[in-house]
């Protein structure tokens, strides 16, 4: 093993966890992903070895399997509030926010002091078009920490979601007051602007956010999209 001699502070579990980690971090991951399978069919404590072998299939790439390592886990680990946030951001990557929605929720009923879960909630609610269930949750978050730019510019892509643009640039105009450098925010209260036909700050915004980013296919497509509409408007 990697590890060599062994040290009487660390279990038989533990050094195969830590070598396990070791072997990912060094990108050997097939290495590591035999190494955590031969783990638990030895009878080692099986959700950590499994939460492990999930966060390199996510690495690799194969978020399936990472699903079914992270299912295996929390059958095992019912309670471990982690493993439920883990497979909470999964299931919103791979666009499942019903079930994104229940594993933040499991997440809050045993953690429910980590704020940053609310706005991870909020954020699939506002894809499941539960607007008022994440508008709650971003309130609350925002109580708390009312100068943080990136959740002023989630709830303004809440309120886009239900098509309140109004608000959205609301919450935008403070999202950028707060971080005048996000690329992201421009595109957004650009779009934000073009949805409530006011074409000559859309345009502006597009192009500063082209400027801060530009390589940022969405501000390109909506201000090609200004052009073809004959909107534009100098940009």
């Amino acid at each position: 093993m990697i590890f060599g001699k062994k040290s009487r502070y660390y279990t038989p579990f533990d050094e195969l966890l830590a070598e396990a980690k070791y072997l990912a971090k060094s990108e050997d991951y097939t290495e590591a992903i035999n190494l955590l399978s031969e783990g638990i069919k030895r009878g080692y404590r099986p959700s950590p070895l499994l939460a492990e072998r999930a966060f390199i299939y996510r690495t690799t790439g194969n978020d399936q399997l990472a699903l079914k390592d992270l299912n295996d886990a929390i059958e095992r680990d019912k309670r471990n509030a982690e493993l439920y946030i883990i497979r909470g951001d999964l299931n919103f990557k791979l666009e499942n926010y019903q079930q994104a929605i229940a594993d933040y929720t499991a997440a809050l009923n045993y953690r429910p002091q980590d704020l940053n879960v609310y706005l991870s909630r909020a954020r699939a609610y506002g894809k499941n078009k539960s607007i008022d269930e994440a508008k709650k949750d971003m309130e609350l978050y925002i109580k708390f920490f009312p100068q943080a730019g990136e959740a002023w510019y989630e709830y303004g892509r809440i309120n886009m979601e239900s098509k309140k643009y109004l608000d959205a640039l609301r919450c935008l105009n403070k999202a950028i007051t707060l971080d005048q450098t996000n690329a992201s925010y421009y595109v957004a209260r650009g779009e934000s602007y073009y949805q409530t036909n006011t074409l000559k700050y859309a345009s502006n915004d597009l192009s500063m956010s082209l400027d801060l980013d530009p390589t940022n296919a969405e501000a390109y497509y909506l201000k090609g999209t200004l052009i073809f509409n004959k909107k534009d408007y100098g940009a």
